[in-house]
Order: C-alpha cells, then sequence, then structure tokens
C-alpha cells in the first residue's frame, strides 16, 4: 500500500512519540507499504519550528533527513497535487482553512495514495483514502 503521511505523524513517527497510534506506526514500519511525506511537511515544521521551537523541536532540516533515515521518502510538490487539492470539496460546516491539509489532501489524491492522519478535521472529510487512526 502507499502512504501518504500527514505532518504529524511522520513527526510523531521520527520522535518515537508515546500518543501515536500503535496500528500507525505497525502500517508505517511494515516494508511491503511504501511511505512517503511531502515537501510540504518539511516546509510546516520548519515554519512552526521558527515560531515555537520549544515545541517543534525539530528543523525542517533535520524532519527530512529523519524521512531519508528511516526510510520515508519525501516527495517535491507538483502542480497535479496542487490543483487537486482546489478540488477537494470542504464538508459543509467544517471551519477547516489549514493550506498544508489541503496541499496534502490533493497529494495524496492526485497520486492515489492512502491519507495517514490524526486530525478529526480531516477525517470528516470522509474520503475513502483517508486513514485516521
Amino acid at each position: 500500500m502507499d502512504i501518504l503521511l500527514d505532518t504529524h505523524m511522520a513527526y510523531w513517527y521520527l520522535l518515537g512519540e508515546k500518543k501515536m497510534p500503535r496500528l500507525a506506526k505497525e502500517l508505517i514500519a511494515d516494508r511491503s507499504n511504501n511511505v512517503f511525506v511531502s515537501l510540504a511537511s518539511a516546509w510546516e515544521i520548519g515554519i512552526k519550528h521558527a515560531k515555537r521551537p520549544d515545541s517543534i523541536t525539530l528543523t525542517a532540516e533535520e524532519f527530512i533527513e529523519g524521512c531519508n533515515e528511516t526510510g520515508i521518502v519525501v516527495l517535491p510538490i507538483a502542480q497535479d497535487q496542487l490543483l487537486a487539492s482546489m478540488s477537494i470539496a470542504q464538508p459543509e460546516g467544517l471551519d477547516h482553512h489549514d493550506p498544508f491539509d489541503r496541499l496534502l489532501l490533493g497529494a495524496s489524491t492526485a497520486m492515489r495514495m492512502k491519507f495517514l492522519t490524526h486530525d478529526q478535521k480531516i477525517a470528516s472529510y470522509d474520503a475513502p483514502w483517508v486513514l485516521f487512526m
């Protein structure tokens, strides 16, 4: 299975966070799965680290390096991903305007990957490609 990780899932995995769901860890560690992260996630980590280095301890460079070391493939941001992100309908009544989440949803859609997240707002999209844990 091809899996694109939400930013927080990749971050938690790299740091060995206890709050990460066990099944999510197993999916990432399962070598029969192809696990990816978007360069948009490194961008998001970099922005958050610059604002709150005490709570987001990895820099964008360390995040990318950690992904490479653990076998998580870092994907570039592509035009088809951007365009797909603009065509995903937001569920009625959901206040969700995170541009990184939209871009990641677009990437998983364009690349036909499962999207692994722990974000309840993304789970509200009720899309078949979203794996909420």
